[in-house]
């Protein structure tokens, strides 16, 4: 129970931590226009914003080698005074160049009674508007259930299947997990820009960084929790755009459905990646939005929303660049697209690729600026084309397999062409432009990214893939999930206009809500969620210990012994001590001795596993390979030796043992 509500504890504080940080005060300082002053754009936008600014700042404070908890918060605290003072001039400056706000709180300064009276009665105003606020809320919650309440349900489903193992296991879900916790250590010490250091994108380890900085917490914790929490600002950005396309709640409610809780491998989004606190997948959330701050762009020609547009498209490239990849992609189908249908000039090319190839230039100087100082690239993340061939030999081999009969029947596949053809018949209908170009934009998309699934599965050895097939999977469930909405739209029309021929419209409405309810109950019966898969790469009781540990002792005065895996946690706090190498130079006349020697003092800890922890890897075409923990990692021997030499203590009796 104890670990259970410090679970609770800790979770509830990186998310209040960050929804403070990232979304409630830039809500309070950006301007929404009548395009984005929904609840979801003031998030996204909000969102967007402050994670460039958060990014930026600490990789110019790493760089001047001055990154710490007080320059991070003396920087956010001028940035906001910057933005602040802009506003109140724009805004309230009154006739004579005076600001009345201001002067009326300088006066109120002059007698105790004016500044306590004016501060109750501001007290007064924001309790009155928020209890009107959330009578509001409460009473559209069940007046609108499309709006609030279904959607607020599958929302909360999508959160328990992304938290479960969070909540249930101290061990991270991911290999790449404690990789990421080194690299924002060691942001955090300034040594980002070394030779030392690999070169990898450290746009969301400045943000978990920045995060752990600010709040004095365990960067363990935000590790733990802020996966699973994006993995559910993920299926918000998929909501999103399906709802700003289609228009409709009941439409996107299937794409909510679907992408929130299919952990069935027949749909392409590898839940099990949103459970970790992932580079790619924090980029991915702001692919969708900043394909929609790019659409508004065309749509208004306000440069507002282009620079949005850019402030999403350098996230992705200080993240995870195949998010980039992916976002310059479509955003280049959406601007081809749109020119079939609505009037755009040259300036508008001009701005948009200019824009985007100035910004992806940007994004890279981090990287650049490490090359130069001596650093290494990060390999596997740069290996990004797996096969090349001739591509004449690619038409080939796929007339050959369409000769073959081997097609194997994947309904959320398969779909995407069936609501092909629902659209072009109902693109027919539609007399706005703009709505047909955001359609065929979709459509375009969904389908180029259905052929890239596709052929990686198909021809995996032939055709020159830019990502593996487990990887397309991730970005392309995202565009089908918009696009199962747009294909319900299409049905819910459909309905809507026989209900209004027969002048029951109200009748259509409800019964296209209840098609809708009978969709996504479809979908959760015959693909009945369930836990995503996880591996583990250590014991539970490890990383327990490891807390236990640092609570009890002060930093710095002690040492585990213990696999690599347990670096990335005791680095910054403790020592860690190679358990390889102590095996090395572990020998018999050692074993006699119940005493461990250990280059460092004076608590030394060490752990005996009495097997090595099972997991499950996935290779890098996606595909599960079984193994251990240790025995990936090269340890297999050690635990036969350990367990053969008993535990070794420390003189203080400071033993640990690891079941």
């Amino acid at each position: 129970m104890g670990d259970a509500l410090q679970n609770i504890i800790m979770c509830i504080k990186v998310l209040v931590v960050f929804w403070l940080l990232f979304i409630y005060v830039p809500s309070k300082l950006a301007t929404f226009d009548e395009e984005s002053r929904g609840k979801l754009d003031r998030i996204f936008i909000s969102l967007t914003h402050m994670t460039f600014f958060i990014i930026v700042i600490v990789h110019l404070l790493v760089f001047a080698v001055l990154y710490d908890s007080v320059s991070l918060a003396v920087s956010l605290v001028f940035l906001y005074m910057a933005i602040r003072r802009k506003r109140i001039f724009r805004r309230a400056q009154g006739r004579d160049g005076s600001i009345p706000g201001l002067l009326k709180l300088m006066d109120s300064v002059d007698s105790f009674e004016d500044f306590f009276g004016l501060c109750k009665s501001r007290l007064k105003s924001l309790f009155i508007k928020a209890k009107n606020s959330l009578l509001l809320e409460l009473r559209l919650f069940f007046t609108r259930p499309f709006q609030r309440l279904i959607p607020a349900i599958v929302i909360m489903a999508a959160s328990a299947l992304r938290f479960y193992h969070a909540f249930n296991h101290a061990a991270f879900s991911h290999i790449d997990v404690y990789g990421s916790l080194i690299r924002l250590k060691r942001l955090g010490e300034n040594a980002m820009y070394s030779a030392s250091t690999e070169i990898y994108p450290s746009g969301s380890h400045a943000v978990i960084s920045a995060l752990s900085k600010l709040s004095f917490l365990d960067s363990y914790w935000f590790c733990r929790f802020f996966g699973p929490f994006c993995g559910v600002l993920l299926v918000l950005s998929v909501y999103y755009f399906a709802l700003r396309i289609t228009g409709s709640y009941t439409s996107s409610l299937v794409s909510l459905t679907i992408y929130g809780l299919m952990t069935n491998a027949s749909f392409p989004s590898v839940m099990f990646r949103q459970t970790a606190a992932m580079p790619q997948e924090f980029a991915a959330i702001f692919i969708l939005p900043g394909l929609w701050f790019f659409w508004l762009y065309l749509k208004t020609g306000r440069k507002n929303y282009l620079l949005l547009y850019c402030e999403a498209l350098a996230i992705t490239v200080l993240c995870h660049q195949y998010a980039t990849v992916y976002l310059v992609f479509w955003a280049a189908i959406m601007y081809l697209c749109s020119l079939m249908f609505i009037k755009l000039d040259f300036k508008s090319f001009v701005h948009s690729a200019g824009y985007t190839f100035i910004t992806c230039v940007a994004g890279m100087l981090p990287m650049v600026i490490g090359m130069l100082l001596g650093s290494s690239f990060h390999k596997s993340s740069f290996e990004m084309v797996e096969n090349v061939m001739d591509f004449r030999d690619i038409f080939t081999e796929f007339g050959n397999w369409l000769a073959s009969g081997e097609m194997s029947f994947n309904p959320f596949l398969e779909s995407i062409l069936a609501i092909t053809v629902l659209l072009l018949a109902g693109l027919i209908l539609y007399r706005s432009r703009e709505r047909q170009a955001l359609l065929f934009s979709t459509a375009c998309t969904a389908i180029a990214m259905y052929l890239m699934y596709r052929a990686s599965l198909i021809l995996p050895e032939q055709v020159p893939e830019l990502l593996g097939p487990a990887r397309i999977g991730v970005f392309a469930a995202l565009v089908f999930a918009v696009y199962y909405a747009v294909g319900f739209m299409l049905v819910k029309n459909v309905i809507v206009w026989i209900a209004r021929g027969l002048r029951i419209e109200k009748a259509g409405k409800f019964a296209a809500g209840i098609v809708s309810i009978a969709v996504c109950c479809a979908v959760v019966f015959f693909y009945p969620p369930g836990k995503p898969y996880a591996g583990v790469y250590e014991y539970d009781s490890a990383a327990e210990n490891y807390l236990r540990i640092k609570k009890e002792f002060p930093p710095l005065d002690w040492t585990i012994v213990a696999p690599h895996e347990q670096l990335a946690q005791v680095l910054s706090y403790g020592r860690h001590y190679q358990l390889i190498t102590f095996i090395w130079d572990f020998s018999l006349e050692d074993a006699k001795n119940p005493i461990l020697t250990c280059p460092y003092q004076p608590a030394t800890f060490s752990s005996t596993w009495k097997k090595a922890a099972a997991v499950r890897a996935r290779n890098n075409r996606g595909r599960r390979r079984k193994g251990t923990c240790a025995a990936d990692a090269g340890y297999g021997h050690i635990h036969a030796i350990l367990q053969g030499y008993g535990a070794a203590r420390h003189p203080d009796g400071q033993g640990i043992a690891v079941d």
